[in-house]
């Protein structure tokens, strides 16, 4: 190979030693940083560059294609600059003395000593060995790198030290240190949860036992067996106050532990997207059993999209599986435009439900047991239907027609009947359309029942109409809608079918019994909107004549002015409403009348609202009017200093000259955050007072841990105590007493 003398070596080192510093090139590269000299140095060499966004990531693990990138700019600039000062020591050789050489020498020393670590010692020379040395180090780390550059489609020239088609070359290396920073996405990931929760729970006092699940009478084989009542278990409400609230069961004294796992694989690959989810748990009852929740499996591409799930959904119209779950497919047919589903779900059937039950009977002081099939009847005395299982289907395509989004739609159900081995099939077609016509927003929603061949019903129809203008002074609406008697929807579809409902609201959208018609009307004038006054004028009609109900509740009608506006202060607004509805019961054909006014508060940290409502005619215990006043005052996660958080509320509410019903509740609340650990307190005081309903007090004390192990697992742990005291001894409160709900829980999950 060829040898460098002393002299370029030295004159090398002089240019090497002598780069000037340069400003700090890498944003993670402080000043004060011990290695940020020899990295400014390198830079100026042209030996780093860093990467792309400015950084210079001094932590990272180097690669061999990263060192062989960083040897072959050395030895590539080494051999540039010994070349053109071999040229330079040519031309000026012959005039360099001896003395002169002395001096280049001295020169070198010195800028070495300068430059050099402090634990090494400086020899007394440069001698032909150590340059010999210099060399045969490129050589060797040459070598050692040959075979990264060789993948790298390069090649070093280990006579001159040069790397072919460097340009290329480096190209090539950018392009694969990118790759490594952002590498392309896996086939296959793998995500989901897994959790154990133990929940023990007491209830203590006076419990709701006496609702019946199923009865039978005497056997007709003539004994004088008694009759058999099984009651539901026992129960009390998580609102005492509220039959409608949780219940909460009363058998369950022994801890339960409880596993879950939630699993989700998602696949990318050729053009496909899949993902694969499953939910299961450990059965209650049997010990090792896991009980399967859903499992769905999802494709898509630019074509299609599908889903198969146990607890899918379809979305075909408000009237026809609107959201209702279903063990079945979803597909999306993009090319076209369609939506399909089919699959499988449990309805109401038309048989009655039994069920195969042990019971120990005394008769005439004797017990034995006694097996036998039992229909099952309600609280009421009602038959029990069982639940059979339907094949549900539908499809939905959206087109522009006259410019006009058209929807078009169909479902249907078929039921195997077990008893008389046929298919009973109904279907349900329609289509809705939205969008600007002549300048108005218009809406429209037309259905058709088709009932099964054989049976003995008819069809029916829907209908709904909706226009919509803003006007310079107002903006305007107007609504229209029919069912006809013989119109049936499919059950399970929100509140628009369901009479019962407390959402349900007769007239606006509500169209819960067949045989009903009903137009509303709404302005909202804007000439008060220069003062922040906002209101709105409601007036609607609805006519109601049902088989489904004992009574033909005929026509009614309600008009309501309802009204906004900020005053005094930023955050504070007042509100007032006024309403009758004509007639509130067809039994008296009174009108009801309705005067409610409001305030309400809100900014930063704190919320306030008071109202004052009147009805007049309703026919209360003591006379024709009901007043009621509230007002109520929170503040939410207030912080107090430093982890610490505070949250408290108040709300009042009395019900006037009627019940004299008083209902006071305050609430106050703690949290802490101390490093990974978030603690909490939450207390609750509910006090209500009146003539004619049970009094009493309802206090809830609540605290919880979160404690967060590692990222993605975290410990959970609260214990609870819900506790009813009534004024009155033995009083009871929908069917339940004095009451103690203890619950204590812990659980621990994995997020992966």
């Amino acid at each position: 190979m060829k040898k460098l003398s002393i002299f370029v070596i030295a004159m090398l080192l002089v240019v090497a030693l002598a780069v000037p510093t340069f400003a700090n090139p890498f944003t993670d590269v402080p000043a004060n940083h011990w290695a940020y000299d020899a990295v400014n140095k390198l830079v100026a060499a042209g030996i780093v560059e860093g990467y792309p966004d400015g950084t210079y990531k001094g932590q990272n693990n180097m690669t061999r294609y990263e060192m062989a990138m960083i040897i072959a700019r050395a030895l590539d600039n080494l051999e540039a600059q010994r070349e053109a000062m071999a040229e330079e020591i040519d031309a000026a050789k012959a005039g360099l003395s001896t003395a002169q050489a002395q001096d280049v020498t001295a020169i070198v020393k010195a800028l070495i000593e300068k430059n050099k670590p402090e634990a090494v010692e400086l020899p007394e020379g440069l001698t032909d060995k150590q340059a010999e040395e210099v060399a045969n180090l490129i050589e060797a780390l040459t070598f050692e790198y040959q075979a990264e550059l060789k993948v790298l489609g390069q090649k070093i020239d280990v006579v001159t030290g040069n790397i072919k088609d460097m340009d290329a070359w480096k190209a090539e290396m950018e392009a694969r240190i990118a790759a490594l920073e952002n590498p392309p996405a896996p086939v296959v990931t793998f995500s989901g949860s897994y959790s154990v929760d133990f929940t023990d729970q007491v209830v203590e006092g006076d419990v709701i036992d006496d609702e019946i699940d199923y009865m039978y009478d005497d056997p007709s084989d003539g004994s004088s067996r008694p009759d058999v009542i099984v009651y539901k278990d026992p129960f009390v409400y998580s609102d005492p106050w509220d039959d409608d609230s949780d219940t909460i069961d009363a058998d369950k004294s022994d801890g339960e532990i409880e596993q879950t796992l939630n699993l989700q694989a998602d696949i990318v690959k050729d053009g496909f997207a899949a993902t694969v989810k499953f939910d299961a748990h450990e059965d209650d009852e049997i010990d090792d059993v896991i009980v399967l929740d859903s499992a769905e499996l999802a494709l898509e591409n630019d074509k299609f999209a599908a889903v198969y799930n146990t607890a899918n959904t379809a979305d075909i119209a408000d009237y026809a599986f609107s959201g209702a779950e279903f063990n079945g497919i979803t597909v999306n047919m993009k090319d076209y435009g369609v939506d399909v589903f089919a699959g499988i779900k449990g309805y109401e059937g038309t048989t009655q439900d039994t069920t195969t039950e042990e019971f120990t009977v005394n008769v005439e002081g004797q017990e034995f047991t006694i097996e036998k099939d039992v229909d099952k009847y309600d609280d009421a005395g009602d038959p029990v239907y069982a639940d059979d299982d339907y094949y549900v289907f539908g499809a939905k395509k959206a087109f522009d027609l006259a410019g006009l989004s058209l929807n078009a739609k169909y479902a249907g159900k078929a039921n195997l009947n077990k008893v008389a081995d046929e298919v009973v099939l109904d279907n349900w077609l329609g289509f809705d359309t939205a969008g600007d016509l002549a300048g108005l927003d218009v809406n429209f929603d037309f259905g058709y029942y088709l009932p099964d061949n054989d049976s003995t019903d008819e069809s029916g129809t829907l209908v709904r109409f909706g226009v919509a203008q803003d006007f310079d002074v107002a903006s305007v609406e107007f609504n229209y809608k029919n069912r006809d008697e013989n119109f049936v929807p499919v059950s399970e579809n929100g509140v628009v079918f369901d009479y019962d409902d407390d959402d349900y609201d007769k007239f606006t959208t509500g169209l819960g019994l067949d045989d009903m018609s009903g137009w509303n009307l709404t302005v909202a004038p804007k000439l008060f909107e220069n003062i922040g006054l906002t209101t709105e004028f409601f007036y609607a009609s609805v006519k109601e004549n049902s088989a489904d109900v004992d009574e033909d509740f005929g026509e009614e009608t309600k008009l309501s002015l309802t009204g906004e506006m900020p005053v005094l202060m930023d955050g504070l607004k007042v509100n007032g409403e006024y309403t009758i509805v004509d007639p509130v019961e067809a039994a008296d054909g009174e009108k009801e009348r309705t005067m409610a006014v409001g305030a309400e508060y809100e900014k930063d940290y704190l919320t306030a609202s008071a109202g004052y409502e009147v009805i007049n005619d309703v026919d209360f215990v003591n006379g024709d009017d009901k007043k009621v006043t509230s007002f109520g005052v929170a503040v939410a996660d207030y912080p107090v200093f430093g982890g610490l958080t505070a949250s408290a509320g108040f709300d009042y509410e009395k019900e006037a000259e009627d019940f004299d019903l008083k209902t006071t509740e305050y609430n106050l609340g703690v949290g802490y955050a101390i490093g990974a650990a978030n603690l909490s307190y939450d207390f609750t005081n509910k006090k209500v007072e009146g003539a004619d309903d049970v009094n009493g007090t309802y206090k809830t004390n609540k605290v919880g841990l979160t404690y967060t192990i590692v990222e993605g697992t975290d410990l959970v742990a609260s214990y609870e105590v819900l506790d009813l005291d009534l004024d009155e001894a033995g009083a009871t409160l929908n069917g339940a007493g004095d009451y103690t709900v203890k619950t204590a829980t812990a659980g621990v999950s994995i997020d992966f």
